[in-house]
């Protein structure tokens, strides 16, 4: 099953619910619902709380693809009784790719220990759990080498992301995000998102003006200095761009102003 929303837009708990109904009564319930808490491709931030919270209601699993969102959105893991929240180490958290990043129930972890075929994953925490609670007491343990020099680079990401707290990380991409969307509106811009509580505070995917040639623009702003991004949903291809301001952006605001300098 897929659940299909219109561009700019994100399932209803209505929808969601009714669906899952559906499955559970032709006798194929769902086990997993899977969601992206921002989608790179259109800006939108869905409901992943409500989600979370009707996947758990009716007995599924729910994993999170987080990689846009990480430390950027609220995400409240046991309030919301999500089972897997995934995202890497890129985007917000401000390191280079290379580092797998989840958080997992225990929910999850028994679902998965009473699964005894599986093919190989990388990201199976069952092989990984035993190597975590090794390197706790000490020992050593291996199934696989991480790229170890970006562990000490994510542990100092995370002492700036929690700096002074995580409140406070996540109100200075609400402020950021707040005053981008302002500033688009003030330019007669138009958002993808369908409002305002369905808007990214890490990126905006905005809709160019009528007759505006969008790579030729994203080439003179990146000889300028500052990259944005052309569409990726092949609906928006030449029609939007996007522009992220998350992590360091939202920490050195100076990289916001250059962004709207050019």
């Amino acid at each position: 099953y897929r659940a299909l929303s219109p561009i700019g837009h994100g399932i209803t708990e209505h929808d969601l619910t009714a669906l899952l109904d559906e499955a559970k009564a032709a006798g194929k319930p769902f086990k997993v619902v899977f969601a992206t808490h921002v989608d790179t491709s259109t800006g939108v931030r869905m409901d992943v709380e409500m989600v979370c919270k009707t996947a758990h209601k009716h007995g599924a699993l729910s994993v999170v693809d987080g990689v846009c969102a990480a430390a950027s959105e609220r995400f409240e893991f046991a309030d919301w009784q999500a089972d897997i929240y995934l995202t890497g180490s890129q985007k917000a958290i401000g390191v280079p790719c290379g580092l797998s990043l989840f958080m997992a129930s225990q929910r999850a972890v028994a679902t998965r220990a009473a699964k005894k075929v599986l093919p190989p994953l990388y990201m199976d925490f069952d092989k990984w759990i035993p190597v975590l609670k090794a390197y706790e007491s000490k020992t050593s343990v291996y199934f696989a080498t991480p790229a170890t020099t970006l562990i000490p680079a994510v542990l100092k990401s995370f002492e700036e992301i929690l700096s002074p707290s995580i409140d406070a990380t996540f109100d200075r991409h609400e402020k950021v995000a707040r005053a981008m969307h302002a500033a688009f509106k003030a330019l007669g811009l138009t958002m993808v998102p369908a409002s305002e509580s369905l808007t990214a505070h890490s990126m905006s995917n905005i809709y160019a003006p009528p007759g505006l040639d969008v790579m030729a623009f994203l080439g003179k702003v990146r000889e300028r200095g500052v990259l944005m991004a052309g569409a990726l949903h092949p609906e928006l291809k030449g029609k939007s761009f996007r522009i992220g301001h998350m992590g360091l952006l939202c920490i050195r605001v100076r990289g916001s102003a250059r962004q709207w300098t050019c």
